[in-house]
């Protein structure tokens, strides 16, 4: 089973070979109160973890790709 993903800002078809969930939480100290009222910033994004024809594997974001082909039928035709 193989899934075939685009990436949508060069058009380079990609393998999916799984997904993923990027989170991150940091704190700073605030200006007044210093770390007794710290500043908190967090975030989270799904990741894709996909391979190049050269078998490279790399992380990205999931909204950089896009689904083309699942087992060999174009995801247009489903």
């Amino acid at each position: 089973m193989a899934i075939i993903a685009k990436l949508k800002a060069s058009g380079a078809r990609v393998i999916v070979i799984g997904t993923g969930y990027g989170a991150f939480e940091s704190a700073r100290a605030s200006r007044i109160f210093g770390d007794l009222l710290p500043s908190y910033q967090s975030g989270r994004l799904g990741m894709v973890a996909v391979a190049t024809k050269n078998g490279e594997v790399s992380w990205c974001p999931s909204h950089v790709i896009e689904i083309v082909e699942i087992d060999g039928v174009a995801v247009d035709s489903l």
